[in-house]
């Protein structure tokens, strides 16, 4: 699973607004695009 298969997840799970679902959607393709290459078990192991 990638960042955004977890958003969809959490999408589905809510009720929001179009508009609020359009500006998740363009931010996790624009500005967090580089998250999708790794899976999430993979960045949420790392110790803080």
């Amino acid at each position: 699973m990638n960042a955004c298969q977890l958003l969809e997840q959490y999408i589905e799970s809510k009720s929001l607004k179009d508009r609020t679902v359009s500006d998740y959607r363009y931010n996790f393709q624009h500005y967090l695009k580089p998250l999708n290459r790794k899976p999430i078990l993979r960045r949420t192991q790392r110790p803080f």
